[in-house]
């Protein structure tokens, strides 16, 4: 008669430690090769190990609401993102994306405009989630003498904070602080 099989038993309490230990000692691994390295090349003691992560969390916490904080002051510093100016005829239009944040002052770039020659004919806005578009129409207040576009150009730009404007318009950097 052939020897029959025993079903097998469950495994002794040492294999489940052992199998533990094991898994932890894993863990443990796996946890320290996510901390930056070390310049000692020595094995780090499990307590100090759990030190170290806990105070590489804290540090990491920190960081990430050091970056939210620049992050939302960068968008706070897109006030104005674009300038453009486009002539038509003796009509001249400035189109302006701002930021909501902070407080565009369109009654300066108005004065501008008027300082340079320019008779305004409406201004119109519209707004979205975070944008605000201004459009701007003008003429020449002396259709003769006409606006000196580059140098509005140049004005806008400082008013604004771009860093550039190029000669089609279209700002090119974004506002610092």
């Amino acid at each position: 008669m052939p020897a029959e099989t025993s079903p097998q038993k469950p495994a002794g309490r040492g294999v489940i430690e052992k199998n533990r230990r094991q898994q932890m000692k894993n863990l443990y691994s796996n946890l320290a090769s996510l901390l930056p390295p070390l310049n000692s090349k020595e094995k780090m003691p499990l307590p100090a190990l759990l030190n170290r992560s806990c105070q590489y969390v804290k540090q990491l916490k920190e960081r990430v609401e050091k970056l939210k904080t620049e992050r939302e002051g960068l968008k706070e510093d897109l006030a104005v993102a674009a300038v453009d100016l486009h002539e038509r005829g003796p009509e001249l239009e400035v189109n302006l994306v701002t930021g909501l944040n902070k407080g565009f002052l369109l009654p300066k770039v108005l004065r501008v405009l008027q300082e340079e020659g320019a008779q305004v004919l409406s201004a119109n806005y519209s707004s979205s989630t975070d944008r605000i578009f201004y459009s701007i129409t003008s003429q020449a207040l002396y259709p003769r003498i006409g606006i000196d576009t580059s140098k509005l150009r140049e004005r806008l730009k400082l008013l604004s904070g771009i860093s550039s404007v190029s000669p089609a318009g279209q700002a090119t950097g974004t506002s610092s602080s």
